[in-house]
């Protein structure tokens, strides 16, 4: 799968439902404002302080996992080698606002249809970011709310005939992106039906 303008990492402004900027990235800015009292002292706001710095530090990842559905669109019929459009989309199937980002890493697999020899998937193509997991684009997702982008892989032809194609999105929690260790990550998975001819 490559990256940049030819195959895309292309946010389709269109289809946002509840339209976003891809620019902006969807990004939801959350500002709380303390405001201590004459009667508070200085050990009341540090507990507040505290209490939300440990909030923001869980991992968003159960929740993503909960809430979050990915799914794919691609031609009915493609031709081996060729390269061929994928089309994501991003859901916030959960009741509560979400925050996340796309990550880089991809794994495209093929299943055949007519598999007799139990074999789960043959690798075609994969992109992993050689580094600690980065926010590639940043989503903010309201309850319902879907977002959409197109890529392109090349198909090979090891796999003819009527199959399953599988495709691994590497999903990222942007608030914890400081860790030397890169963003805490996740995997979804999308699949949909093609012959490859």
């Amino acid at each position: 799968m490559e990256p940049g303008g030819g195959n895309g990492w292309r946010p389709d402004r269109r289809v946002r439902h509840r339209q976003m900027s891809t620019r902006a990235a969807a990004v939801i800015a959350l500002t709380s404002a303390a405001i201590v009292g004459p009667g508070c002292g200085l050990g009341a706001a540090a507990h507040s302080a505290g209490a939300a710095g440990a909030k923001q530090s869980r991992s968003a990842l159960p929740q993503y996992r909960d809430a979050l559905r990915l799914s794919l669109t691609i031609p009915s019929a493609v031709v081996a080698g060729t390269q061929t459009p994928l089309r994501f989309r991003l859901q916030n199937a959960g009741s509560r606002a979400i925050e996340t980002c796309v990550g880089e890493a991809r794994e495209v697999r093929v299943v055949p249809e007519n598999d007799t020899d139990g074999i789960e998937g043959i690798t075609i193509s994969e992109v992993a970011s050689g580094r600690p997991p980065v926010c590639r684009q940043r989503v903010g997702l309201a309850p319902g709310e879907q977002f959409e982008w197109s890529e392109t892989t090349a198909v090979s032809g090891i796999v003819r005939g009527f199959a399953t194609l599988e495709v691994d999105v590497q999903i990222v929690d942007p608030r914890r992106c400081d860790s030397p260790l890169g963003c805490p990550d996740m995997r979804l998975t999308a699949s949909a039906p093609v012959e490859i001819r």
